[in-house]
C-alpha cells in the first residue's frame, strides 16, 4: 500500500477547516542515479507516480504539526498500511480543534491499482473526554478506482479529476445502487471504527504505540547499540531466567531487571534503539513510521542516520515511508528533494496553513534551513516582537527583584 495524498474537511485548526498534504513526487524524477530518483519509490511500472521515500515537516510551537500527524495517522487507519508512530508529549488521538463532522479523502495505490476512500465521520464527544483508540465513528464511505489507463500525476492530486477518471468500486452502505457491497467474507470485520478498505484486508491490525519498555525483553543487535551508546559491549535478555545481562567494557557483566534497565541506559539511548528497531519492522515490511520531533532525546548526526535508512535503495528496497515533524529547519537540509517539505505557518486569524517548500521556492540548489530563516516563507519562523516583547519582561521582571 501506497499513500499519495490526504484530505480532511473539518480540520478546524488549519485554513477553511481544510488539511491537505501529497505523498508523492510532484516535481520532475530524473535518472536513476541522481539523488532525485535515490529518494523516491515507483509506484507502479504503467506510469510515472513514485512515492515519497521521506517527508519532513517544520514550523514553529503550536503551528500544528502534531495535528498533521495526527491527521496522517488518520489516513493510514482508513487505508491500513503497517505502521508505527511515536508521538509528542499528548497521547490524545483527537486532532485538535477537529469539527464534530470530518470527510477524509485518501488517495491511495494498492494491489496494482489507485483508489480513492472518501469517509464521512463523526467525531465521538467521548473520545473528546479522554484517551481513545477509536475516537471516530464512520457514518458512510465510498472507495473509488480509478480506470485510466496511465494515470497522471493531476489525477492524484486533484479529487474531482480522480472521480471523472474512476468507477465506483465499493460502498459502506449500498443505498444508490452504484458500486458492489462489501463482500460477506469481508463485513464480518466491519465496525464503527473500520473502514471497507480495512475490512478488505482482513485485518483489524493497526498502528503501535511507542513505549520505554518496548526494548524490554530482546536481545539487540551491537551495531544498534553502539550507535547511541559504544561503552555497552552486551544487551542481552535472558529468557528463562527473565532478566537482562548488561555488561559494559571494562566493567564485570550485570544481571539485572528490564525495569533497571531503563534507569541504567540515557533516555537517548533507549530511544535511539527503539527507533531503529521499529524502522527494521517497516523497512522490511514497506511501511509507515511517523515520528513527532524526531530530534528529541538524539543527536544529530544519529537524526541524519535514520534518517538515510530510508533515503536508501539498499536499505529501504519496499519504499517504506517516513514522515517526521520537526523543530529545527536544519534537519530539512538532509532531504534532497524539495516537493516532501512541508512548513506549517499561522495566519492573522491563527489558523494553521500546510505550505509545501517546492510550491514557494522553485531554485533546488538552495539551502533550505537559510531560505526559511531568511524568512524567504512568511510566518515559518517565530515572530521577532514577540520575542523580543518576551526579553523585554525577562529583563524588567529581574531588574524589578
Amino acid at each position: 500500500m501506497r499513500l499519495l495524498r490526504v484530505v480532511v474537511k473539518g480540520a478546524g485548526l488549519f485554513v477553511d477547516d481544510t488539511f491537505a498534504m501529497d505523498f508523492y513526487a510532484t516535481d520532475r524524477v530524473s535518472g536513476k542515479d541522481g539523488p532525485t530518483y535515490s529518494h523516491v519509490f515507483r509506484v507502479s511500472e504503467n506510469g510515472s507516480i513514485y512515492s515519497q521515500n521521506v517527508v519532513g515537516i517544520s514550523g514553529v510551537n503550536a503551528s500544528g504539526k502534531s495535528t498533521a500527524l495526527k491527521l496522517v495517522q488518520l489516513a493510514l487507519d482508513l487505508v491500513y498500511a503497517p505502521y508505527f508512530i511515536r508521538r509528542g508529549y499528548s497521547r490524545r488521538h483527537v486532532p485538535a480543534r477537529a469539527r464534530r463532522h470530518l470527510v477524509s479523502q485518501v488517495v491511495f495505490w494498492q494491489g496494482g491499482s489507485y483508489y480513492l476512500l472518501e469517509s464521512e465521520l463523526h467525531v465521538s464527544k467521548a473520545a473528546e473526554e479522554g484517551d481513545s483508540p477509536n475516537w471516530f465513528r464512520i457514518d458512510d464511505e465510498t472507495l473509488w478506482r480509478l480506470t485510466a489507463t496511465r494515470p497522471r500525476k493531476s489525477m492524484i492530486g486533484d479529487v474531482d479529476e480522480f472521480k471523472h477518471n474512476a468507477e465506483v468500486y465499493l460502498r459502506r452502505n449500498q443505498n444508490d445502487g452504484r458500486g458492489k457491497s462489501v463482500p460477506a467474507e469481508a463485513r464480518r470485520f466491519l465496525r464503527s471504527d473500520i473502514s471497507i478498505a480495512v475490512a478488505l484486508s482482513m485485518s483489524e491490525d493497526g498502528g503501535e504505540q511507542f513505549d520505554p519498555g518496548d526494548i524490554l525483553r530482546t536481545t539487540h543487535a551491537t551495531s544498534i547499540v553502539h550507535a547511541f551508546d559504544n561503552s555497552v559491549e552486551l544487551l542481552e535478555w535472558d529468557t528463562n531466567a527473565d532478566v537482562f545481562r548488561l555488561k559494559y567494557y571494562g566493567e564485570e557483566e550485570r544481571i539485572v531487571s528490564s525495569e533497571t534497565v531503563l534507569d541504567m541506559l540515557s533516555d537517548g539511548t533507549v530511544m535511539g534503539i527503539g527507533l531503529v528497531e521499529r524502522a527494521l519492522v517497516q523497512l522490511q515490511a514497506g511501511g509507515y513510521m511517523l515520528i513527532d520531533e524526531i530530534e528529541a532525546g538524539l543527536n544529530k548526526t544519529l537524526v541524519k542516520s535514520i534518517i538515510e535508512l530510508f533515503q536508501s535503495h539498499a536499505s529501504n528496497p519496499k519504499g517504506a515511508q517516513l514522515i517526521f515533524t520537526t523543530h529545527y529547519i536544519e534537519l530539512l537540509d538532509y532531504l534532497p528533494r524539495k516537493d516532501n517539505v512541508y512548513l506549517l505557518v499561522r495566519n492573522h486569524e491563527f489558523n494553521a496553513e500546510v505550505i509545501k517548500y517546492s510550491d514557494r521556492i522553485k531554485r533546488i540548489e538552495n539551502k533550505k534551513s537559510e531560505v526559511v530563516l531568511a524568512n524567504a516563507i512568511k510566518g515559518a519562523m517565530p515572530s521577532y516582537p514577540e520575542v523580543e516583547g518576551m526579553r523585554a519582561y525577562v529583563r524588567e521582571f529581574v531588574r524589578e527583584q
